[in-house]
């Protein structure tokens, strides 16, 4: 018999990242597995193990909506008994007995090559490529010399994020859409992150936790933007029009031109044609299409207050005024 009192804040808080990394997945990957000291789940390919200050002399399986409830309603501590084959957990008048499992559990892939640390902006980075994009696009990773940078690409539209770093390893690979944004979910309340490549995963270590993402292989390698001068113009100027077509067009595609002083946005759904037209100072001219509701999303996590606007050759070019977040659409006649 082996007795140990756990302290239920610890182990909530532990539970809410792991119930975050299964989402809402189907009854396959609905457990919460326990071994040694360490405490897993996973959405299928999104990965998550944390280290915890009791050991389980066994390996066990719960399913996590019964285990958060059992935690929801507990007292301050909760007792957990380990008995041969089981383990008992009790709180106050209540008692679950959990049965020793032969379930398969999630495997860890031990990242060997450093890419590189990073603060909040990892959070701001991953946000802002992959909030805008559909279930079944994906997020590319790119570390090239001095220069990590995440990628994502949807309908027309390409959203990067570049940070900088010293000169580091080359990896490359691209992740699903949906287990992007349940890491970004799973990682709000972190603050440093150390970034990994793998033959198979991406990872991400913090505090205590370690996160493996499958990856598959990228098509080919990405020239991220050069930073350039641009033309500045007031970011929330162009996202409020942007707000005015999504709430009549939502995810219409529209025509975004400014050329001769002026700025038109306007498509059409459904028998509607609707158009947004503004007088503005600015020298250039082009002419793009994008999804009002995607383009939109993009502009409104660009930070700072001013949008810097580069024509070059086929494409157009956003980026904010540090040169770390970037828009990229391509220009018609």
């Amino acid at each position: 018999m082996y007795i140990r009192k756990i302290d239920k804040t610890r182990l909530k808080s532990v539970l809410k990242v792991h119930r975050t990394v299964i989402g809402r997945s189907d009854d396959v990957f609905r457990n919460i597995f326990f071994k040694d000291g360490e405490i897993s789940a996973t959405d299928g390919c999104l990965r998550v193990f944390s280290k915890v200050d009791f050991k389980f002399p066994g390996r066990f399986a719960v399913n996590s909506d019964v285990l958060w409830a059992f935690v929801k309603h507990s007292q301050d501590q909760i007792e957990m008994n380990l008995k041969k084959g089981a383990v008992e957990l009790s709180s106050a008048d209540m008692t679950m007995f959990i049965k020793e499992t032969e379930a398969v559990f999630p495997v860890k892939e031990e990242c060997s090559i450093d890419l590189t640390q990073m603060g909040k902006e990892f959070l701001k980075g991953l946000d802002f490529v992959s909030r805008a994009l559909d279930e079944d696009d994906f997020v590319e990773v790119h570390s090239q010399k001095d220069v990590i940078g995440f990628l994502g690409k949807t309908k027309g539209i390409i959203g990067i994020f570049v940070h900088k770093r010293k000169e580091g390893q080359y990896w490359t690979g691209k992740v699903p859409f949906q287990s992007v944004r349940r890491l970004y979910k799973a990682c709000e309340d972190f603050s440093e992150f150390r970034l990994l490549g793998g033959k198979e995963d991406l990872c991400v270590e913090v505090h205590r936790t370690f996160f493996n993402v499958c990856k598959e292989e990228v098509e080919r390698a990405v020239k991220f933007p050069e930073f350039f001068e641009g033309e500045r113009v007031d970011r929330r100027r162009i996202l409020k029009i942007f707000e005015k077509v999504n709430d009549i067009l939502g995810k219409a595609d529209v025509y975004f031109i400014m050329e001769n002083g002026r700025v038109v946005v306007y498509g059409r759904k459904r028998g509607i044609e609707f158009r947004v037209e503004e007088n503005i100072n600015y020298e250039g001219g082009f002419r793009t299409v994008v999804s009002a509701r995607k383009f939109r999303t993009f502009l409104s996590l660009m930070p700072g207050r001013y949008l810097y606007i580069g024509e070059k050759g086929e494409v157009v070019r956003f980026r904010d005024r540090n040169g770390q977040f970037f828009i990229v659409t391509k220009r018609i006649t």
